[in-house]
């Protein structure tokens, strides 16, 4: 048997915020060009602000929570940024478990899950992005052990996403 993962329209949200930052980074670049009597040092500053804000709002969800995932009776097959990127195939049996937690985005609640080599998060999936994620942790849970929740900690998921 195999499932694959479905994305919910909430995956356009990063794509709204990287349109959104890089269209003001345009407008400050051509107003820069238009006016060089301004100074250097704080457009630099902001310009690298909407860089890494950038970074924050879209590359980090496409890559560690946006994953195309297709789960067969032994491997797993994922596929970062919407399922354009690279696919990476895992036995099941590597896995050391998984952990979730629930989360919030404005009005929304949903669960957000890991899983896990050797206590480092390899792959995630979020009940935001995946229109099927109860299925798949379904699956998940009959094929890898559940470590239960866990909690949430925005520091501990950037450096793990950078490194």
């Amino acid at each position: 048997m195999e499932i694959r993962s479905t994305f919910t329209w909430n995956i356009l949200y990063p794509l709204f915020n990287f349109g959104g930052l890089t269209a003001l980074l345009c407008v400050m670049v051509v107003d820069y060009v238009n006016s060089p009597d301004h100074r250097v040092l704080p457009v630099v500053i902001f310009a690298a602000s909407i860089t890494i804000a950038c970074i924050i709002l879209f590359w980090l969800p496409l890559k560690r929570k946006a994953v195309k995932i297709v789960i067969s009776d032994d491997t797993i097959i994922v596929s970062s940024f919407l399922g354009i990127g690279p696919k990476h195939e895992f036995l099941l049996s590597a896995f050391t478990g998984f952990v979730y937690f629930d989360d919030n985005y404005q009005n929304y609640s949903f669960q957000r899950l890991y899983l896990l080599i050797n206590q480092q998060k390899v792959v995630g999936l979020s009940g935001f992005y995946h229109k099927n994620y109860n299925e798949l942790k379904q699956t998940l849970s009959q094929k890898v052990p559940d470590h239960g929740v866990t909690i949430y900690n925005f520091s501990d998921e950037l450096i793990d996403a950078f490194l």
